[in-house]
Parts: C-alpha cells; sequence; structure tokens
C-alpha cells in the first residue's frame, strides 16, 4: 500500500539513509555492525523463538547466527495454526475501530508480520484519518497458548505529535537489530498538511518483546516548490541546513545490525472486515504473511555506487529520450514519469527504469560503469514497482506479473492480465487476460465482456480457464522495486527531473537500489 506517506518517506529518506552515493558503503552510524547479506526466503525470527518451542520453528538446513538472529522458518503447520487464530479473533484486532463503516475515513490497513522475530505472528493495523493524514495503529500477537495479546505503548504520540503515531503502513522500512538492547527499529516517518504545506516527521518505531515506543528526529516540509528543514517539529523549531539536518538524523538513528522489513497490506473497510468470510480473510492473511519478508544487508555497495554516479552523469542523455509532453484527446498534457532502480536480470548491472503512459524505458549500466544499453521493450507496458515475480517450471524464467484494474473514463474498468519475460536485452510482455466491465448508471447493471491475449472475445468460463493455466506452473517470489519519487513527494515531471540537483538524484538512486530485492 503506498500511500503519501510513503512517498513522501521516499522523497525525505536520504536523511534516514545518511550517506550520499560517494559514501555508499560507509556506517550510518558509529555503532553500526557489518553484516553478511542474507538474501534466502526464509522468514528470520529469533533464538528465542526455537529454544521455546523448537518442534514448531526450525526446519532442516536452519542456520543460527550468535544465537541472536537467524534465518528461521515457521513450518506449514504451525503457521496455518497461527493465521487460523489471526482470524477467529478478529473482533480482538478490530475493537478499536468502532464506526459502522469508513464513510469520511480511510480504510482500515492491515497486514502479518513478525516484527520483534519471535516466532509468534501479530496482526498489525492501522487507520490515517482527518485532513493532516493522523495516523493511529495497533499490534496484537499471537501467545504460544493459542490466545492474543495486544501490544503496549511506552510513549502516547496521540498527544502533541503531529499527526498522531509514526505511519506503520509503508511496503518496505529500514530495520535495526541491537543486540545488547535486543530491540527492533524499524525506521519510518509521519506527515501532515497544512497551510505551510507537506510537514514531514522521519522517526523509528522501537520494539522489545511486545512493548513499543516510539521516537522522532526533526521534520521537513516542502513548501513554495523547496524543501526546507528544521531541527524540532514545534513551535520552537529551529530552521537548519540539508547537511545540518542529515547530521542530526545520523546521531538519531538507531544503532544495530541493518536490514530491511518488506510488508504486504490489505485495506477494507471496517463494514468489510467485519464480514467478509472466514475463508476470505484467512485467505488475505495468508498473503500478507507471504508477503513479510526481513533480511539484512552487506555494508559494501561499492559496485552499485559506481553504477549510480555514471547514471547520474548520463542524466542529460537518458532524458533525450524522454517526451516533455504528449497529446491526448485534443490537450497538451505533461509527461509525468515513474523512475525505479533496479537489478531485474541479477547480474549486478544495474537497470534504470523509467515508466510513462504506456511506455517503459530500461537503461542498464554496464559491469565497468562506464556506459550503458537500453533495453528493447516490446508489446503490453509493465509497471516492475507494481509487479508480481514467479519462478516458471515451465521455461525455468522468472516472469513478472502485473494485474492492474484501470478506469478509463465512460464508466468502463478493464482488468488486465500481463505477462513479462527478460530476455537478452529485451523486456517481452504479452497479453493474458482482458476483462471490460460497464455500468449503466441509468439502470444500475453491469455487464462484463472477456478477452483472451489475442484480443479476441470468450465466455467467462474461458476467461476463468485461461488464469488457472496460467498460474499453475508458476512459484511466487519476492520482488520489492522502489518508484523514486519528486521532491514534491509526486511522479518526477521533465521540468523536476531536469531541477534536481546531481547529490539529490544520486541519495534516491541509492536508496531505491540497496531496497531493490527478488528472491
Amino acid at each position: 500500500m503506498k500511500r503519501l506517506t510513503m512517498l513522501l518517506l521516499l522523497s525525505l529518506l536520504c536523511g534516514l539513509m545518511g550517506c550520499g552515493p560517494k559514501e555508499l558503503s560507509r556506517e550510518i552510524t558509529a555503532g553500526t555492525e557489518e553484516t553478511k547479506e542474507l538474501t534466502t526466503e526464509l522468514v528470520p525470527a529469533s533464538a528465542d523463538a526455537v529454544s521455546a518451542d523448537e518442534g514448531n520453528v526450525v526446519e532442516e538446513g536452519t542456520q543460527i547466527f550468535d544465537g541472536e538472529v537467524g534465518q528461521v522458518k515457521l513450518k506449514t503447520s504451525e503457521i496455518e495454526r497461527q493465521l487460523t487464530i489471526l482470524e477467529k479473533e478478529r473482533s480482538q484486532w478490530l475493537k478499536h475501530y468502532k464506526f459502522e463503516d469508513s464513510d469520511g475515513y480511510e480504510d482500515i490497513g492491515y497486514t502479518v508480520a513478525d516484527l520483534n522475530q519471535n516466532g509468534q505472528l501479530e496482526l498489525v493495523s492501522y487507520i490515517c484519518e482527518g485532513s493532516g493524514i493522523f495516523t493511529h495503529y495497533y499490534v496484537n500477537e499471537v501467545t504460544p497458548e493459542g490466545t492474543m495479546v495486544e501490544w503496549q505503548f511506552n510513549n502516547n504520540h496521540d498527544d502533541g505529535e503531529p499527526g498522531g503515531r509514526l505511519d506503520i503502513g509503508s511496503d518496505m522500512m529500514k530495520l535495526y537489530y541491537d543486540k545488547e538492547k535486543k530491540t527492533y527499529a524499524y525506521l519510518c516517518g509521519n506527515s501532515m498538511g497544512g497551510i505551510g504545506g507537506l510537514l514531514y516527521t522521519p522517526g523509528a518505531i522501537k520494539i522489545k518483546d511486545t512493548a513499543v515506543s516510539e521516537e522522532t528526529f526533526g521534520c521537513s516540509q516542502f513548501a513554495s516548490g523547496e524543501i526546507e528543514y528544521y531541527d524540532d517539529y514545534d513551535g520552537k523549531a529551529k530552521k537548519i541546513t540539508r547537511e545540518q539536518y542529515q547530521e542530526m538524523v545520523d546521531k538519531a538513528t538507531p544503532q544495530g545490525k541493518r536490514g530491511y522489513a518488506y510488508f504486504r497490506w490489505e485495506s477494507e473497510s471496517f463494514k468489510k472486515l467485519q464480514n467478509v468470510s472466514e475463508e476470505k480473510l484467512r485467505e488475505k492473511l495468508s498473503g500478507c504473511y507471504q508477503g513479510f519478508l526481513i533480511r539484512y544487508k552487506d555494508a559494501d555497495e561499492s559496485n552499485y555506487n559506481k553504477q549510480i554516479q555514471y547514471l547520474v552523469s548520463q542524466k542529460k542523455e537518458w532524458m533525450k529520450k524522454l517526451p516533455k509532453t504528449i497529446h491526448m484527446d485534443g490537450e497538451t498534457i505533461e509527461t509525468s514519469y515513474e523512475l525505479m532502480a533496479m537489478d531485474l536480470d541479477q547480474n549486478g548491472c544495474m537497470e534504470l527504469g523509467i515508466s510513462y503512459r504506456d511506455k517503459l524505458l530500461v537503461f542498464e549500466v554496464n559491469e565497468d560503469a562506464d556506459g550503458m544499453t537500453e533495453w528493447n521493450c516490446t508489446g503490453e507496458k509493465t509497471n516492475f514497482s507494481l509487479a508480481q515475480a514467479y519462478h516458471s517450471t515451465r521455461d525455468d524464467k522468472i516472469h513478472f506479473v502485473y494485474f492492474i484494474e484501470d478506469y478509463e473514463g465512460n464508466d468502463i474498468y478493464k482488468t488486465r492480465l500481463t505477462d513479462t519475460v527478460l530476455l537478452e536485452g529485451e523486456v517481452k510482455t504479452e497479453l493474458v487476460s482482458l476483462a471490460d466491465e460497464t455500468e449503466d448508471y441509468d439502470t444500475e447493471v453491469i455487464s462484463t465482456s472477456y478477452y483472451n491475449g489475442k484480443n479476441e472475445k470468450i465466455t467467462k468460463q474461458e476467461y476463468l480457464d485461461i488464469e488457472k493455466t496460467f498460474y499453475k506452473d508458476l512459484k511466487p517470489m519476492k520482488l520489492y522495486v522502489q518508484s523514486i519519487i519528486s521532491p514534491d513527494g509526486y511522479n518526477f515531471h521533465f521540468k523536476s527531473l531536469n531541477k534536481i540537483t546531481d547529490e539529490e538524484l544520486g541519495d534516491k538512486l541509492q536508496e531505491a537500489i540497496e531496497c531493490f530485492y527478488i528472491g
């Protein structure tokens, strides 16, 4: 769920990262440990969980590192048991949401995770409300006895902090594990709209056992086309420079082993969550847990660092490929670009993806970081930041599946399923199926037409059979591609992309490629 707060986080996270493209491998804080990258798709948990219930947690081939954080994974039967408890106890984790429906409010966001890495799953829920985007969240954990317990907050940010509690509803958060204190710190932030502009407060959600505390450090405000930095969020805040702000955030950033946490969120109204069937809710909770991942990063990213600097130096060249405007329905519209930093073919060579309208451009930097190649993108447009990755047993390739529902005006909704495969220097995307849904507001009749990959009209059953066959030999993988957002919190336009400084663009590319994950 990429919401406004996440967009502002991405635009300002260079402060949280505490490093620029010229210093990519330096430690974020003085106490940060260098770690070996753990790239398996097992979900980490603590050794305490292993000793508490070894029969439920450890599987063959599991490694435990230093008796603290290891690559462990709950057995399938244990996952099923805990997910069933989360589903059965929905009244427990919905008790704070008392309104009958979500009219006038944002829907309730929820996911399944293991934030304290003890092998006991948590249901994390949140809601944002009000014009200032006020966030409130709650964490309910399954106990070994099969009940649920709500985590406690050591400090209450509902009183005094802008926007309530920190915004936990992000797809990705930077993570620090403090071995001595046995605490996990998830870096996120809080945003608030106001007359002066968008106010953003970075901070950390600190977790020890089932206790939560929050800490914020400084704030920034986007106003009059520029970002202003302050040493605090209240009326006594002092305006500081970008360099001073970054230094302040560096010092305030929690110390420990550095990593990233990835989440998959669902969103429903209170009424729907109350009435959704047990089977459907159970399916959604399972999908959320499958999307949860924690991994720890290697501090040495020098190869990507050189490639980032090359992409920045060549900005004028790859911008020549971008149309400033497009003509649509007799109007001239400024083109909006979504930028992505990736390594889709996993060859150590970074790719810059640029998506706009129905086009996709991909530029890959070579190994020596002194040249780049433009990939040939054919067929339907895909969006890697929204795609799901699968490994196919049919051709032993990775397939990027893009399933999207688009409103195309005139009360027409298109549900499109596309399949993207990487070939040698080529991105080939094919249409798998398409459903056109039209609603007549006068009669309230909804009619749907179905099409196959050749755009031939088919029956609903044939449409369902195509999708069933398509997914049959695909094994889900984890994929995270982060969009690169302009300083105003939106996608780039030609002017804003041309205006951004080399240092700012380098920061954004660095943060995006460091967050990239496929596995």
